[in-house]
């Protein structure tokens, strides 16, 4: 681990120390409301390893600062080297099986093959194995909220078998992938099959949604914890979407998704853009279907914090054959953008449009990582290649210059 902040980190490792006691059997304690804040502080600019889950970094990072505490004084410097203690811990442990149980707003007769998934093994059928539904189904009606935690019968059911050091690791990792696995199928339906009906009331614009409820199971089906997961937002009136017709098609195009994913040098980063999508596009709320994805074009488009304001319109325009089009499109979502964050408006339909149109730039970005991607060394040469002007003209005369100064700098050796 190391800090991302050394002077930020020593600042708040000594506030934290202010508020620090022990009393006679000498048990530990940090007093007022500000040691929670000093503490969620600490845990966001310790960068850990990729192999690390966020929730079990928070983890590691609570244990650290208690233990520094305990032995003597909490500082920037016994906070790290215990929690890098922990984290080595943690990456050297060896790895169990899992599998987390869930479902997909697919219909249950869709037949899609056992995928590979970055580590995964995922599996849809129209019923879990008798042993883990019979555990999953204990946890469910175990909860107070078990009604709205059922999982409508039409859904298919899904599993994702994840190797990890922990349950609570192979929780978030297993959940990952689910998301990972739904943005190619989203991906696939919204660019394949355009935009849905208009509604009557929101609802997301994914048609390939999460179920309810998620559990974690040891191989054999038990229960592999009593933690499960759930999604306060369900609604069980979101019909599943009939795959069935598109299977061998939808097959297909995750194959050749995935295998061109894994030729991407900044793999990890755009993996974690599709699930940005993925999520963005499960709101209900259209208002934050569209800021979140607003978010993502701009990571989309690699915007640093020297560029201008307009530099993620530009980079976005040029992925499309009518660029100098799209840039005023862009333009004036983006208006509608900053008007979303500095205003508070009621929800419209218009409000749906916004999110497809905003939706197309983004699903055009996700496809030129995914096609071209692999042609580039680092995700800087990306930020290169989108910098170009869009005019065939312009790039001529670009490529002229630039072959002069090659012959220039050649000649001066």
């Amino acid at each position: 681990m190391k800090w991302f902040d050394l002077e930020y980190a020593r600042e708040i490792a000594t506030r934290l120390e202010a508020t620090r006691s022990t009393d006679a059997r000498g048990r530990v304690s940090f007093s007022g409301w500000e040691s929670h804040e000093y503490m969620t502080l600490i845990t966001a600019i310790l960068m850990a390893t990729k192999e690390i889950p966020p929730l079990e970094k928070s983890r590691i990072v609570q244990k650290a600062i208690r233990t520094s505490a305990r032995n003597g004084e909490v500082t920037a410097d016994t906070v790290l080297r215990e929690a890098s203690r922990l984290e080595g811990r943690f990456v050297t442990k060896k790895k169990e099986p899992f599998v987390l149980a869930s479902s997909l707003s697919i219909s249950r007769f869709t037949k899609l093959p056992r995928f590979r998934l970055s580590g995964a093994t995922i599996t849809v059928a129209a019923n879990l194995p008798p042993q883990f539904f019979r555990e999953a189904e204990r946890l469910r009606l175990d909860s107070p909220y078990s009604t709205r935690l059922e999982t409508p019968d039409r859904y298919s059911r899904i599993r994702i078998a994840v190797r990890a050091a922990s349950s609570e690791a192979a929780g978030e990792i297993a959940l990952s992938r689910l998301d990972l696995f739904r943005a190619f199928i989203n991906l696939f339906v919204n660019r394949s099959y355009g935009t849905p009906i208009m509604p009557t009331w929101p609802k997301p614009v994914n048609r390939v949604l999460a179920g309810p409820f998620h559990t974690l199971h040891e191989p054999s089906g038990k229960a592999a914890s009593s933690t499960f997961w759930y999604s306060p937002s369900f609604d069980s009136e979101w019909s599943p979407y009939d795959l069935q017709k598109h299977e061998m098609v939808c097959i297909s195009f995750i194959k050749n998704a995935y295998g061109a994913l894994k030729k991407v040098s900044y793999r990890s980063k755009l993996e974690e853009w599709l699930v940005q999508y993925t999520k963005a596009l499960d709101e209900a709320d259209w208002y934050s279907s569209f800021l979140r994805l607003w978010n993502l074009l701009e990571q989309l488009v690699v915007v640093g914090r020297g560029d201008g304001n307009d530099v993620a319109i530009r980079r976005a325009s040029f992925v499309w054959v009518d660029a100098l089009f799209q840039r005023k499109v862009l333009k004036l979502l983006k208006e509608v953008r900053n008007q979303t964050v500095h205003s508070s408006r009621p929800e419209t339909s218009e409000d749906l449009v916004l999110v497809h149109q905003l939706r197309n730039t983004v699903e055009m970005l996700l496809e030129f990582h995914l096609t071209r991607g692999g042609q580039f060394s680092s995700i800087e040469d990306v930020r290169t290649f989108l910098s170009h002007p869009p005019d065939e003209r312009d790039l001529k005369i670009q490529l002229e210059i630039t072959s002069a100064a090659l012959r220039y700098r050649s000649r001066a050796k």
